[in-house]
Formats: C-alpha cells, structure tokens, sequence
C-alpha cells in the first residue's frame, strides 16, 4: 500500500490582540508554553524542545521576523516542511489574524486544523482577545 502524500495546508484564524503581544506567544519559549505544548524548553543554536503528555520534540528556528512571523522545522522530519506562525494585521480595518501553515497527511488535514484551533482558542482564553 503506497504511503499518503503529506501537503500544506494554511489556516487563516482571526484573533483580537496586537501584533507585539501575539509575537511573545508564537515566538518564545516561554509564550508557546502557554498555548501550543505543555513545556518548551529553550536548546543551544535556536532550538526548541516541545513537551506534550511526555513525549519530546525537538524544533529548529528557521525563521523569526518580529512582530511579524515565526517558522520552525522538528527535526525529526521531512526537511521540506515546517510550521510557520504567521501574524496578519489587515492595514484597512487594523482587524489581526494568525496564518498557519502545516504538513499533515492529506486523509488528516481536517483533524489537524481542529487541533490548531483548540490551541488557538487556548491562545484567545490566556490573552483575553
């Protein structure tokens, strides 16, 4: 049986809050701990070790942009993909959003996007946005 293709997918979830203060969430290891893992834990050359019910991960930093962006890459993975936290601030209507990009196998895109939303909505209840 041939293994599912993994794809990207983007999620795209509004949140009310300012782009400095949600760039502490995405960004830190301290922030993250609040909303995406149990326990992050800061390692040597822009690592992170994300903790969830006991299992470790380990992720690289490949990109911070303040204010503005944070991509990582575990490395136990597919060295074509990442997850990247996007804030989106819509200069019209000063309306900020979130913009998720990540890889999942294509029969579990749904089930994944819940859980970006559960961890969102986490997110929303620390922050009171």
């Amino acid at each position: 049986m041939a293994e599912a293709k993994r794809e990207m997918y983007k999620l795209e979830i509004s949140i009310h809050a300012s782009p400095s203060l949600l760039y502490n969430y995405i960004s830190t290891p301290e922030g993250l701990s609040e909303w995406f893992a149990e326990k992050v834990n800061p390692l040597k050359n822009q690592r992170y070790e994300f903790t969830w019910e006991g299992t470790k991960q380990i992720a690289n930093v490949l990109k911070l942009v303040p204010n503005r962006l944070v991509k990582f890459q575990w490395t136990e993975g597919s060295t074509d993909e990442f997850f990247e936290i996007e804030i989106i601030k819509d200069e019209m209507t000063n309306d900020v959003a979130l913009v998720i990009t990540d890889f999942s196998d294509s029969t579990d895109t749904e089930e994944n996007k819940m859980v970006w939303e559960s961890q969102i909505h986490v997110l929303r209840e620390n922050i009171g946005a």
